[in-house]
């Protein structure tokens, strides 16, 4: 991919439309409202600690989402504010691409002018200070609910940020400074809406996410990368004495099966073998071990890996390992 192309001057089209009214408060997330997230209370109690248990936040009605990868990524600066009816306000660089489609959307109507000409008539042009801007650009149907159906599959893993109770006041953004993460959601629940600041999230779905927030403001027709249901695609577990896994094969039907400790007819087992394994541990009641990160220290783990690579972990006692130890025996595989 070719980012911060600096020989070939960039044709950007600004997008403005006339006749758009301010949006509404309820669709805006307001300045005051992201000073007081990351200021902390006005009262300044400090909170601690984080959403441990799920509780669904609503209905996504808004989102704020600003990145930048700082001195290192030079002009990697975006931004973009949005709700269901339109693009409040999105902004990048012009002379930075996140996909090979913007750089050869723009190399496309680049052709279309002749050098000569375009320099005769000025036209285009390398300006590292300029800065697309778009407000009020209608949303894309088709976008928002793509993002809202990822959305879906992200709430469990949402994690609010905590804000330290601290005035800021002082503090400065410096373009192309230090790099930074921030995003924001609007829910609407029970008639009311509440807006929160997020933790950035890992795995496959958070990158469809960022896809589509880069498609919104600059529409090229990317591929937004989204993967569809979330499906169990690995199960390991792993004790001191034996352990088994089934985990797919790339570009293939198959899934290896690699067993430690005890016996297996084949280290390779078919679609439908391992989807008995997956049906088996999809009904498989978890809530009763203690979920948390890879811990090579516990002798007993239950793992698995999801279609959207997120890993989960499970501590397990020895004798429930000996009940799926019976549960992998009995299959015969």
């Amino acid at each position: 991919m070719k980012k911060n192309r600096m020989i070939l001057p960039v044709l950007i089209c600004m997008l403005t439309f006339a006749g758009c009214t301010p949006e509404s408060n309820r669709d805006r997330i307001t300045d005051d409202r992201i000073e007081e997230l990351n200021n902390g209370s006005k009262d300044g109690d400090i909170v601690t600690g984080q959403q441990t248990e799920y509780t669904d936040p609503g209905t996504l009605v808004g989102i704020k989402y600003e990145s930048s990868g700082g001195s290192m990524e030079f002009h990697s600066d975006f931004s973009i504010e949005a709700n269901e009816k339109e693009i409040v306000r999105a902004e990048y660089w012009k002379d930075y691409y996140f996909s090979d489609e913007e750089y050869e959307m723009d190399e496309a109507e680049l052709e279309k002018i002749d050098s000569i000409g375009r320099v005769a008539a000025n036209i285009g042009g390398y300006d590292e200070d300029k800065r697309v801007v778009k407000e009020n650009v209608p949303m894309d149907a088709e976008l928002w609910t793509a993002l809202t159906e990822e959305m879906e599959y992200l709430k469990p893993q949402l994690k609010e940020v905590v804000p330290a109770a601290h005035n800021n006041d002082d503090d400065e953004y410096i373009l192309d400074g230090g790099d930074y993460t921030n995003l924001y959601l609007t829910w609407e629940k029970d008639g009311e809406t509440s807006t929160a600041q997020y933790y950035i999230m890992s795995g496959k779905r958070w990158s469809s996410v960022h896809q589509i927030f880069l498609e919104m403001a600059r529409p090229v027709g990317r591929d937004l990368r989204r993967i569809g249901e979330t499906q169990l695609v690995t199960v390991f577990l792993s004790t001191p004495s034996y352990s088994y896994q089934a985990s797919p094969v790339d570009g293939s039907d198959e899934y290896y099966y690699f067993v430690h400790g005890d016996k297996a007819g084949s280290d390779r087992i078919s679609n439908d073998q391992w989807q008995v394994i997956r049906s088996f541990f999809e009904a498989y009641d978890v809530s009763k071990y203690e979920e948390g990160s890879e811990d090579k220290k516990h002798q007993y783990i239950l793992e698995f890996r999801y279609n959207d690579d997120i890993y989960k972990y499970y501590r397990l006692d020895k004798k429930d390992a000996e009940e799926l130890r019976a549960f992998f025996k009995g299959l015969g595989y």
